[in-house]
């Protein structure tokens, strides 16, 4: 668990933190696509306020 809390992004229903770690995986080469919001990444019910 302190690794996970150290790593910095929140673990809960609402993403938080997701779209940077894409944005530098697409950076490296890791995935073919940058995603331009962090709603790219998920289905649309997960899309909530307050979301990154």
């Amino acid at each position: 668990m302190d690794m996970i809390r150290a790593f910095g992004p929140r673990w809960e229903s609402t993403p938080h933190g997701a779209f940077p770690i894409a944005s530098f995986m697409h950076r490296i080469g890791m995935i073919a696509v940058a995603p331009e919001t962090w709603r790219d990444m998920f289905f649309e019910e997960g899309w909530v306020p307050g979301g990154s």
